[in-house]
């Protein structure tokens, strides 16, 4: 396909494979504690925010996030943590930091220095990622809960941020290795007709 060949992914990094629920489920219970030890010490603009401290609520909300993801998606960003924290780098703060490039750009543009690269081939693949977010978006603006959540950045404001500035966040804070994983899985869906983000908002209900 030329869409895959565009950004030289390779059969082995597509993201599909055979697992169990159980060996899923080990790994993101890994991830989550690697994540919530980030999230707890991110330092915000201001005072500390309350759901820092609320850990239970943080493991549900990433329990369905990362349950819409192959073992490979998820071992690709586990090593992306792992390498991380060895570089003294959160990818949580990471996160978080390019978000603020959709909620603060002013504040962005003096932080941006201190996040990781985002190199031109990363950018691309956030980009196409991005595209099937706002399609899925689209599809289900009218459901129930969307008088409870913002759906786009353009609806940002200082008490809440956008399920799409969120994704936006989150993809700018992978490797370019799990993103192309995540790419090839998200075609498949999208092809197939299946909506990731809605699984995602049903399982948070």
């Amino acid at each position: 396909m030329r869409f895959l060949k565009r950004f030289r992914i390779k059969p082995s990094e597509r993201g599909i494979s055979g697992q169990s629920d159980m060996d899923r489920d080990w790994l993101i219970k890994e991830i989550m504690e690697m994540e919530w030890e980030q999230f707890t010490h991110v330092k915000n603009i201001g005072k500390r925010a309350y759901c820092q401290d609320r850990k239970k609520t943080f493991l549900f909300s990433r329990r369905a996030y990362f349950w819409g993801y192959s073992e490979q998606i998820l071992l690709s960003y586990r090593d992306d943590l792992i390498r991380a924290k060895t570089r003294g780098i959160s990818l949580v703060a990471n996160k978080y930091g390019y978000m603020m490039k959709k909620t603060n750009p002013s504040y962005f543009k003096n932080i941006q220095h201190q996040l990781i690269e985002c190199t031109q081939e990363k950018e691309n693949l956030v980009d196409c990622l991005m595209f099937f977010v706002q399609n899925w978006l689209r599809d289900i603006q009218d459901m129930e809960w969307q008088s409870r959540r913002k759906f786009y950045s353009k609806e940002d404001n200082q008490d809440q941020t956008s399920v799409e500035t969120y994704f936006f966040g989150e993809y700018c804070s992978y490797s370019e290795k799990t993103l192309k994983k995540i790419l090839i899985a998200d075609l498949e869906n999208y092809l197939c007709g299946k909506n990731r983000l809605k699984e995602n908002l049903i399982a948070l209900r």
